[in-house]
């Protein structure tokens, strides 16, 4: 069963995302913190990390948005868990799009949000002087 907002149209997985998401909220005294607001559609994505060692081992967002952002920063966060800091920062957009499904036409950038929010943590994180393997 498909759902639509407005013309666009949204695979069952995407929309569990949606409906349900993984990790929504915050962390307090976060390693890294990131957000990344679009200029395009206004959404805006707030990324924080706790790691331990040089593994993410939490994850958590929160977003202003529609249903393709908050689908991706789910996942995104589902992906994120137990990574190592150098492998969660070559994440792609299509990484995301995979494990979703993909997105209906024209909301493909909501990937790169959730991507560039989770950078801004990861750069927030390596500022901080937290790791001394990169």
């Amino acid at each position: 069963m498909q759902r639509t907002e407005g013309a666009t149209e949204y695979n069952e997985v995407v929309l569990q995302h949606f409906r349900s998401p993984s990790n929504v909220g915050e962390i307090k005294e976060p390693d890294g913190l990131g957000e990344y607001a679009s200029d395009i559609c206004g959404d805006i994505i707030r990324f924080y990390l706790k790691l331990s060692g040089n593994r993410i081992s939490d994850v958590k967002f929160q977003c202003f948005g529609c249903v393709g952002s908050i689908a991706c920063s789910s996942a995104l966060t589902e992906i994120l868990l137990g990574k190592e800091v150098e492998t969660a920062n070559s994440i792609k957009e299509s990484d995301i799009l995979k494990t979703l499904g993909g997105l209906p036409e024209g909301k493909n950038h909501c990937a790169s949000l959730a991507i560039k929010a989770m950078q801004q943590a990861i750069e927030n994180y390596l500022e901080k002087g937290c790791s001394n393997s990169m």
